[in-house]
């Protein structure tokens, strides 16, 4: 029996059975947890012939002609797992890889996020948080990078590096005792980088309990500091294209990241970053109306402008020839639309910035494209690039190109109902991403991106500024609180990075009341509000002075607060909690003056009352701190003192936010 043992100092020991290919020790601390007789380890199932999961003995699975190289290297904190999975029988393949770990966990607690958590009940089932992505075994993938289990004393996690991205869903299996990681691999003989083959990277980890996925959190940011490295300063809000030093009394609004360049020297001079507009992922192609759209038509027109006259178009359409996406078919990919800014054709294309030739990547940022706009001769200084629809929704999500499969860097995966291997998309798009930011970041400049962390957690790493336009007014000026399992996604994956909001409403029709709802809701999470269009084109709102001077007071009176609070830096573990779940508590700080930020928020449309406990020993809250002051209310709180902890009995309006602010000794 060969015996391969791994073991953390922070009490985490696995001992994996290479030989039988399975996991028979499991502690946690001094404990013990490996369920008996649970298929654990690496396992495989082949998805076109829909087999069950087999192990792997000595690092092959003859009965499936893979093969597998595995490590396993354990440091002070984690088990870092890292390897190659390989196909021996020469053809295209559709795999599901599975590491997992054997552990009863009936009792326990599934962490869907920060906020929510499941019990896990004797009678089976799986405990899983996903969303759609529309390719692999299911169609769907892990939300988050971590899933995790844990009770009050302990937590044991599976997260991905992802630098080394891949389709993958982490699970617990209460009917079959595992917690698992389960990546979907496309695997196929173009892939340069690793043909026949899917390269995986993940971490294995304890946590303390009783802070469940928040302290589960806190810990990955530890173990993979780097992708959660804050590179702003001083924060602020998003100004949509047009130019700030247009919009009187610019100073009130707190403007701090400009999209476009149309005013550099201004910008420099006022401390705001202006970043250059490119979208990767996308040609938008104009077509004279009066052509009908079919897909002739469509391509014939691509062709035209490719041999051309018009070197700007040419350029477009030789580029698309190189990168652009196929489909099933062998066809280009493309929809067909009717926009402000293009009545024609939204083709699908490959940003990998490995393809060569007059590849997207290339288009985008060249050397000539740094020498202009960073080199000596640049107008001005320019904080970095700006990268809009990051999560492209009028894109494709399949790629079958298999020309460029040679230049992936991450595996592929498969079709869900076709079982053939496919480039996602969004893998593309966290190729080019984390290219351009190794290259800016070395510069000293940053990556701006909008439409970022609605589905794909793993481009966060390479992302310095995070936004998304919301349209939490509608059209006819009533509020929709946003959904706050979608708020924690973005504020985990963000931690202490800036992430900004751009409204898109019809302005003229959205009240007093809605609109500082939607400054209180930003400034519960410390997230920064600005505005943009009703239709993210036309009749911009900092165009038009009759209503930001409508809003200035709000600017005025919650800027400073949401400034200070994002700044602060947002924490995981709150060491504080209400006892009435629908009053939510979240943390901010210490900052470099010592202050620590409690935002709640009452996230139901009733009146609700609860019990605030803080640590103020965890928390080095300075002595006799009992009087606070609601920063938003500006009323006197009183606290009463007790055993480390500070409490105050609360009455909150529903959908009531306030702030709290501490200073630690």
């Amino acid at each position: 029996m060969a015996m391969d043992q791994v073991a953390t100092r922070d009490g985490l020991k696995i001992t994996h059975d290479t030989a039988a290919g399975a996991i028979v020790s499991l502690v946690l601390g001094r404990e013990e947890v490996a369920a008996p007789g649970a298929q654990s380890g690496f396992l495989a199932r082949d998805a076109t012939a829909d087999t069950d999961f087999r192990a792997f003995t000595d690092g092959r699975c003859d009965s499936l002609g893979l093969a597998l190289e595995a490590n396993m290297k354990a440091d002070d904190e984690c088990v870092r797992v890292s390897g190659m999975l390989s196909d021996t029988a020469g053809r295209d393949r559709a795999i599901t890889l599975m590491f997992a770990l054997p552990i009863d966990a009936v009792g326990w607690q599934w962490h869907d996020d920060v906020r929510r958590s499941r019990r896990i009940q004797p009678d089976g089932g799986e405990y899983i948080n996903t969303v759609d992505v529309q390719t692999g075994t299911d169609g769907k993938m892990s939300w988050y990078p971590v899933g995790s289990i844990g009770d009050d004393e302990r937590s044991l996690a599976i997260g991905l590096d992802m630098d080394m991205a891949a389709q993958c869903r982490i699970s617990y299996d209460a009917a079959e005792r595992l917690l698992a990681i389960a990546y979907d691999f496309g695997l196929a003989a173009e892939t340069d980088r690793f043909p026949h083959a899917g390269p995986f990277s993940f971490v294995v980890y304890r946590a303390d309990g009783k802070w469940g996925f928040r302290e589960v959190m806190a810990k990955f940011y530890r173990l993979f500091p780097d992708h959660f490295l804050c590179r702003t300063g001083e924060q602020g809000i998003w100004m949509p294209f047009g130019d700030v030093s247009d919009v009187a009394g610019w100073e009130d609004f707190g403007f701090k990241y400009h999209e476009g360049v149309s005013n550099i020297p201004f910008d420099n001079e006022n401390g705001i970053l202006p970043f250059r507009y490119t979208e990767p992922s996308t040609w938008w192609m104009q077509m004279d109306p009066v052509v009908e759209r079919t897909a002739g038509n469509v391509i014939a027109q691509m062709h035209a402008h490719a041999e051309g006259d018009d070197e700007t178009l040419g350029k477009l359409a030789r580029t698309n020839l190189v990168s652009g996406a196929f489909d099933e078919d062998g066809q280009f990919q493309y929809q067909l639309r009717d926009l402000p800014w293009c009545n024609g054709a939204c083709f699908s294309s490959n940003p990998n910035p490995y393809i060569p030739g007059e590849s997207e990547a290339k288009l985008l940022f060249s050397d000539e494209v740094k020498e202009t706009f960073y080199g000596p001769a640049a107008r001005g200084v320019q904080a970095g690039e700006y990268l809009d629809s990051l999560e492209a929704y009028a894109t494709e999500v399949e790629n079958h190109r298999r020309e460029h499969f040679r230049y992936v860097t991450i595996p592929l995966t498969f079709t869900t109902e076709s079982t053939k291997p496919v480039i996602h998309k969004a893998f593309s798009v966290q190729e080019f991403t984390k290219w351009l930011a190794a290259d800016l970041h070395a510069m000293g400049k940053l990556v701006f991106a909008n439409d970022a962390l609605a589905r794909f957690a793993f481009l966060a790493p390479y992302l310095d500024v995070m936004g998304i336009e919301v349209e939490w007014i509608d059209h006819e000026g009533n509020w929709h609180a946003p959904a706050d399992e979608v708020m924690c996604f973005k504020r985990t994956l963000c931690y202490h990075k800036p992430y900004l909001f751009l409204l898109n409403t019809t302005f003229a029709l959205a009240g007093p009341e809605a609109m500082e709802k939607y400054f209180l809701r930003s400034l519960f999470y410390g997230m920064l509000p600005s505005m943009f269009s009703h239709n993210a084109a036309e009749k911009v709102y900092w165009s038009d002075p009759e209503l930001y001077e409508r809003d200035r007071h709000l600017f005025k009176r919650y800027m400073p607060l949401i400034k200070r609070l994002a700044e602060a830096g947002w924490e995981p573990v709150t060491h504080a909690a209400t006892d009435n779940p629908a009053i939510y508590v979240e943390r901010f700080g210490p900052d470099a003056d010592g202050n620590v930020y409690f935002t709640l928020l009452n996230d139901s449309p009733s009146e609700q009352r609860a019990r605030l406990s803080i640590s103020a020993d965890e928390l080095a809250i300075a002595a006799g701190q009992t009087a606070v002051e609601d920063a938003i209310s500006a009323q006197k709180v009183d606290f009463t003192p007790g055993e480390g902890k500070l409490t105050v009995e609360l009455a909150m309006a529903g959908e009531q936010v306030r702030l709290f602010v501490f200073t630690c000794s």
